[in-house]
């Protein structure tokens, strides 16, 4: 009876051992996930911090290219033919180009390719249509002069179906 009882301990102190290094693992596991859990949480709002900056800058980039947007096409431009789409050239692509250099990435060797698309003659009817031009000459002379202006601005004609233009755009997107 002795010797069972003494067997008995044996193989409950072998559980026991069993138990607590079970335990021990456990824990150690859950200790391991709490720093893993504390890195990811981290690196999480780092990310979290990095988008709200881009996020921001991508505002801040959409505004002033709204407000460039704005200022560049306005009808003064297009009543002064040759003259302002000359000016309307050098203009956009002197305030694109500022626009870019106050970027942190920009490399001062790219060369601005800048693509204006539209109806050319629904466009032009369309100003004369609202009284902005007498003639769609004046139109015509515009988007020459402004061609002319810079070598690499243009504006080109999309055709007179509604979606040319975004067609024409959506190609372009393969170039970047």
């Amino acid at each position: 009876m002795l010797v069972e009882l003494e067997e008995q301990l044996k193989a409950i102190k072998k559980a026991e051992e069993t138990h607590n290094s079970l335990v021990e693992s456990l824990i150690a596991k859950v200790r391991e996930l709490y720093v893993e859990r504390g890195e990811l949480q981290s690196k999480l709002e780092q990310a979290e911090d990095l988008r709200d900056v881009y996020h921001d800058k991508l505002k801040h980039a959409r505004n002033d290219f709204n407000e460039l947007e704005r200022k560049m096409f306005c009808d003064g431009y297009i009543k002064r033919g040759s003259l302002g789409g000359r000016e309307a050239a050098i203009h956009l692509t002197g305030n694109l180009t500022r626009l870019l250099k106050a970027q942190e990435n920009f490399q001062p060797h790219w060369k601005l390719i800048v693509r204006l698309y539209a109806s050319m003659s629904k466009l032009g009817e369309a100003y004369v249509k609202s009284s902005v031009l007498a003639d769609v000459s004046v139109w015509q002379d515009f988007v020459q002069a402004f061609n002319k202006e810079i070598p690499l601005c243009e504006f080109i004609d999309a055709g007179s179906d509604r979606e040319s233009a975004d067609t024409r755009i959506k190609g372009n997107d393969t170039l970047v």
